[in-house]
């Protein structure tokens, strides 16, 4: 299956040959956001310092997309209503976790998804459709969590075809999100999105 992980070590392979100024940009970027994060949780809850980095992860993105456009004139395809990144296996930190069970009141349907998604590795295409995922759109879209904010495609939606556990898209890389993104992770306790959310749930 696929996990949407190690987002620093995927920005870090755009970087080429030894180390650049690119390259110590990014671990700059990523020890920027560690220490941001580590001052926000002295006095913020987890769920707090979620969703502020979230919007700065929105933010950076929606910059990035401005200042340098996808290449060879391609755009963003991902469109609502289109769900197969959705079938893909994401990671999340805990604190993701609390602010989706704070913002949301899940129903019984979506809580037995958690469960029994948390107990598997492994999937049909519809068996591992996240648990959030309704009529082909996230119903949890507000509160997403970084890994989901930070999926943009820009090849035809043809190619958005995960059944088996593969996938062949051109992805949109934001190294300024993607190093939010890693500081937020690894700032707090990690891992697949069910497993964390059904860990908390526990709690």
């Amino acid at each position: 299956m696929m996990l949407l992980t190690d987002n620093l070590d995927l920005a870090m392979k755009h970087v080429k040959g030894p180390m650049t100024a690119q390259g110590k940009q990014i671990l700059d970027l990523v020890d920027h956001y560690n220490s941001h994060i580590y001052m926000m949780r002295q006095d913020e809850s987890g769920a707090i310092v979620a969703h502020s980095m979230h919007k700065q992860i929105d933010k950076l993105l929606k910059e990035s997309i401005k200042n340098r456009p996808p290449e060879n004139g391609k755009t963003i395809s991902c469109k609502s209503g289109c769900s197969a990144c959705c079938h893909i296996q994401v990671r999340i930190a805990d604190v993701e976790a609390e602010l989706l069970l704070e913002a949301y009141d899940f129903d019984a349907d979506v809580l037995n998804r958690i469960s029994q998604l948390s107990k598997i590795k492994d999937g049909e295409w519809g068996v591992r459709a996240c648990p959030f995922l309704k009529s082909n759109k996230c119903s949890v879209y507000e509160h997403r969590p970084a890994a989901c904010r930070t999926q943009f495609v820009t090849s035809h939606k043809s190619k958005c075809d995960v059944k088996n556990g593969v996938t062949i898209v051109d992805r949109y890389l934001s190294i300024e999100a993607e190093g939010c993104t890693s500081a937020l992770w690894s700032s707090y306790e990690t891992g697949p999105l069910a497993q964390v959310m059904q860990k908390k749930i526990m709690e």
